[in-house]
């Protein structure tokens, strides 16, 4: 089973998802005690499984991509939570994980339900 348009832009577009992401991302980011496992830790909290090997990479890959392009955009390179989910955070890091963790409200483990 696979997730349709619809759902998919509902669940983009929709401001409790965006607001959600924002703040399991940050949570996450500041409960991880490596900055590694931040991308394992948003599978196991919103797919209720582990990342595979696969999903790591290309996550990890997702995240330097997102990061890079938040950078560029932003002159900020804080690292702490801010509390407003109403913005994206100012960390261009924390913003490609809050970016991160909406992809995954979309994933079809998510979505599905079996």
């Amino acid at each position: 089973m696979s997730v349709m348009p619809q759902q998919a832009l509902a669940l983009a577009n929709s401001q409790l998802t965006v607001t959600l992401s924002r703040k399991i991302a940050r949570e996450e980011f500041g409960a991880a005690s490596e900055k590694s496992d931040v991308i394992n830790r948003l599978f196991q909290r919103l797919l209720c499984r582990p990342a595979t090997s696969q999903e790591l990479t290309e996550c990890r890959e997702f995240v330097k991509e997102q990061t890079e392009k938040f950078r560029s955009l932003t002159a900020s390179n804080e690292s702490s939570p801010e509390t407003d989910y109403s913005k994206p955070s100012k960390s261009p890091g924390i913003h490609a994980l809050e970016s991160l963790a909406l992809v995954l409200y979309n994933h079809s483990d998510f979505v599905t339900v079996r």
